[in-house]
């Protein structure tokens, strides 16, 4: 909410206006993102196939109102109280806007301004009122053009084109009883949607805990928009939730059906996205929801989502279930998993060379690849995307000429892939004169020779009942992230703590803020750093004992699963709520 004083400031490009930049208490936001031009013409699109006196609630940047006179030139009633980004934009003064009807009400009085624009329609001869919401406005002051969305949004709702007569019937009936200007209930009610049941056991269990009503639904066998709008409005009006949440966006459909359907029950969703968001968002037609808060466990996220024009986004850390993953009391003293240094991780040998049998680049792509990889590797870029448009422009344009969104992404999957690959090897090879036990997919055979007489191998375990068991028998536990997150820290950095066992992790910049390096836990810079590092600790058992301590009281004090999502409810209170 940007209520107060805020300072406003416009975005150029080609002196055309493209974004509004506030800066509110201290931080610096965009209101309409990257896309913000082209989801306000795609509103005015819809608006123009609807009967009535159309009304925007909020300018924005006068695409969706440009678009709308210009199809329909029909009369337009825009509401919008913000005086200062109004003046920014210069839109009252446009010439082409004469078909524009302004108010300006104080964000007061919703009652009345509903009673205003039911007489302008009146006037002008319209039956009906069809409202369209500026997403952005809804972040500005949700108290008000939120709820006067809702006086004026009819319950003439229409999701033919997702679904039959019946489902009609069902959001009709529905929205007399499933008002979400606000969350009524606290804790709220929260219907977990996923395809998976990735993560959403950490997630039951600190719900659990907090003692928040949830409903869990599984979309792993719905095929088709019509089973999947019965089912989750069923599920809607008999839980009546709050709000739904998910994980890396897992059941929200590609082709928008659960975006509109929430939008037209006013429902939140809140998404957590606990993976790189960039390439799994990049294969949805239009990845933003209205209502939909995003939380990333990448702080260097949380930037671009905004400027994709998500209404609510922040920055939410991985976990531990400090239940699952705890100090034992006895350890076997002979055990196969026992070690001086082990590694838990995927060797991405045969995920790498699926992603590019997907991507299927041009032989001028392809020769190129491998060296795009290694240099990513050793770039400050996190986006993979943005690497190519800077560093590769020639890259870039060949990717970009791919014939389908799946092999661009996954052609920019295997550059983050094969980079974590050249990565890991790197960093493993310091710690061969260990004797490690290197945990994961038999692509470590290939990445190395001297099984069984330099290194030891392990097929890949159970997450929740081996890895628990693992780390605590492992003098070091050693860790090398993934490329696909350069500043954020993995789900290692929790769990092995967690267990009170000894973590050497790659420094993050994300780290520091989570962990303080040294103490808590020990990190290296550089592969070159790993060698020494890793034989100072061996022969110090107290001063391991001594970090892992430390890093364990701070996982149990502050990086639990019920600290994160009580965050996230007091997120979406704040964004949504009372």
């Amino acid at each position: 909410m940007f209520i107060g004083q805020r300072t406003i400031s416009p975005v150029l490009r080609d002196g055309r206006l493209i974004d509004i930049r506030v800066e509110h208490d201290g931080k610096t936001r965009h209101l309409f993102g990257r896309n913000g031009a082209t989801q306000e013409r795609a509103l005015a699109e819809e608006a123009t196939h609807q009967p009535g006196l159309t009304v925007f609630l909020g300018s924005g940047l006068g695409q969706a109102i440009d678009s709308f006179i210009t199809t329909t030139g029909r009369p337009v009633v825009v509401v919008d109280c913000e005086t200062d980004i109004l003046t920014c934009t210069g839109l009252k003064d446009r010439s082409n806007f004469s078909a524009v009807i302004w108010l300006h009400p104080s964000a007061n009085d919703i009652t009345a301004v509903a009673a205003q624009i039911s007489d302008i329609a009146a006037e002008l001869g319209y039956e009906a009122i069809h409202c369209v919401a500026l997403p952005a406005y809804f972040r500005i002051n949700p108290d008000f053009y939120k709820a006067l969305y809702t006086v004026l949004n009819q319950p003439e709702l229409n999701v033919a084109s997702h679904g039959s007569t019946e489902h009609h019937r069902s959001i009709e009936h529905l929205r007399s009883s499933v008002q979400h200007v606000r969350v009524r209930h606290w804790p709220p009610r929260v219907l977990l949607l996923t395809s998976k049941l990735f993560l959403m056991g950490e997630v039951m269990a600190a719900f659990d805990r907090l003692h928040v009503p949830y409903r869990y639904v599984d979309l792993a066998d719905v095929t088709d928009a019509e089973t999947f709008v019965s089912l989750l409005l069923s599920h809607i009006e008999t839980f009546q939730p709050d709000f739904i949440l998910t994980v890396n966006h897992l059941g929200v459909d590609r082709e928008g059906v659960l975006a509109e359907l929430l939008r037209r029950l006013d429902l939140p969703l809140a998404s957590w996205f606990v993976d790189n968001p960039e390439l799994m968002l990049a294969m949805y037609t239009d990845p933003v929801i209205p209502n939909c808060a995003v939380f990333t466990w990448d702080a260097d996220n949380v930037e671009s989502l905004r400027l994709l024009g998500f209404p609510l986004v922040e920055y939410l850390p991985l976990a531990v279930d400090e239940r699952r993953f705890h100090p034992r009391r006895q350890l076997p003293s002979h055990h196969p998993w026992r070690t001086p240094i082990s590694f838990v991780g995927n060797s991405m040998v045969l995920k790498t060379r699926k992603r590019l049998e997907t991507a299927n680049p041009d032989p001028e792509l392809a020769s190129l690849a491998p060296d795009l990889a290694r240099s990513f590797c050793h770039h400050g870029a996190t986006s993979v995307r943005l690497f190519l448009e800077h560093e590769h422009p020639r890259a870039a344009a060949l990717c970009d000429a791919l014939d389908s969104a799946e092999r661009r992404l996954a052609f920019e999957t295997y550059i983050a892939w094969e980079a974590t690959r050249l990565y890991r090897r790197e960093c493993l090879e310091c710690i061969m004169p260990f004797n490690p036990l290197l945990i994961g997919d038999p692509g470590w055979l290939e990445t190395f020779s001297g099984e069984g007489l330099v290194w030891r191998w392990h097929k890949e375990v159970s997450y929740y009942d081996d890895l628990p068991l693992l780390y605590p028998l492992s003098a070091i536990n050693f860790n090398a992230t993934s490329m696909q997150m350069k500043g954020a820290v993995n789900q290692r950095v929790f769990d092995v703590p967690a267990c009170k066992s000894f973590l050497i992790t790659d420094r993050r910049r994300q780290l520091e803020s989570l962990f303080e390096p040294g103490r808590e836990v020990v990190v290296y810079d550089s592969p070159q750093e790993i060698h020494d590092l890793v034989r100072h600790f061996r022969d110090r058992p107290t001063e391991r004992q001594r970090v892992a301590e430390a890093g364990h009281r701070r996982v149990v004090a502050e990086h639990t699963y019920v600290k994160r999502l009580s965050t996230l409810l007091e997120a979406m209170r704040a964004g949504f709520g009372l």
